[in-house]
């Protein structure tokens, strides 16, 4: 009886292993499977190179890319459509309510920090603005955005749509939910259309992300002096990731990665989304787009601005 349960239990082992060396090739792991990853429009290009290390390193996984804008994104992941969503942003109050009322929450990452940057003509005489001053002028409080000669000259600021999340961090960070003058804040449907109406127009600033225009050498980022949340005056610094990271830039922008379900090691979502913040490749990428990666050791360079 005894021999008999030992070769029973020796069937039950083989068969096991069996079942295992024959697992079906086309299960989901962290580095297999299919998967559609959802990026915020504003920064898909930026996102492009980690996105392409990690399927370059990892043959059995297929990635697909949907753009789309921020807000879409997230009503992505609430129709469960979307699997990874990456914004530059976290979610907004009106999204808060709506995670709230269907009770879900999503695992989400901070992996990297853009920035929301002003830029100007290259011929504009000014190098510098206030914080406060330039929220004044755009709803209205004052004449002009800054007291500097060619000041007056400003007429309006330019920034993507409504829709777009370089216009939701506008509100939040430049703004903080104030109403701007219509004329004051204008909308142009691509961060390529407004360099191209700073770069002929004295009279406009642009408004976009710091990754989206940092190469560009055609205009000028404008440094921004601020009160931060200590009360100290930060006075303008060149605007660089440096700053950035040393909280001496005024409006920062968190890059997140939010997971639709549970981390396991068993979801290419949640793979892809490690890959991205633990690679060391992967946050150089972020290096190389001139913005801070979250999770990389940086060395500052005191002597160079």
């Amino acid at each position: 009886m005894m021999l008999r349960m030992l070769v029973l239990l020796g069937m039950v082992v083989a068969l096991v292993g069996c079942d295992a060396q024959k697992a079906d090739p086309s299960q989901e792991t962290a580095k297999s499977g299919t998967l559609t990853v959802y990026i915020d429009n504003q920064i898909a290009e930026l996102l492009q190179p980690s996105l392409a290390l990690f399927q370059k390193e990892h043959t059995q996984a297929t990635l697909r890319t949907e753009r789309l804008e921020a807000g879409d994104a997230v009503l992505a992941l609430l129709s469960r459509d979307a699997r990874l969503a990456i914004i530059a942003r976290g979610f907004l109050p009106s999204e808060d309510t709506l995670l709230q009322d269907a009770k879900v929450s999503y695992p989400m990452t901070h992996i990297a920090t853009d920035a929301l940057v002003v830029v100007a003509n290259k011929r504009v005489p000014f190098d510098t603005l206030s914080d406060e001053n330039l929220r004044a002028w755009l709803v209205g409080d004052r004449a002009t955005v800054s007291d500097d000669a060619g000041g007056s000259n400003i007429r309006t600021a330019i920034c993507p749509p409504p829709s777009t999340s370089v216009f939701d961090n506008t509100n939040t960070l430049l703004l903080r939910g104030r109403l701007p003058q219509r004329q004051r804040l204008t909308a142009l449907p691509s961060v390529d259309k407004i360099v191209d109406a700073v770069r002929t127009d004295q009279s406009v600033l642009g408004i976009a992300y710091l990754s989206q225009v940092h190469a560009d050498s055609t205009v000028k980022l404008l440094r921004i002096g601020f009160t931060n949340e200590k009360a100290e005056r930060i006075y303008p610094q060149h605007v660089h990731l440096g700053y950035v990271v040393q909280k001496m830039y005024p409006y920062r922008v968190k890059i997140h990665t939010i997971l639709r379900d549970k981390i396991n090691h068993f979801s290419l979502p949640a793979g892809v989304a490690g890959y991205i913040y633990q690679n060391a490749d992967a946050q150089r990428t972020f290096l190389d787009a001139g913005i801070v990666p979250e999770f990389a050791k940086l060395v500052l360079d005191p002597s160079k601005p």
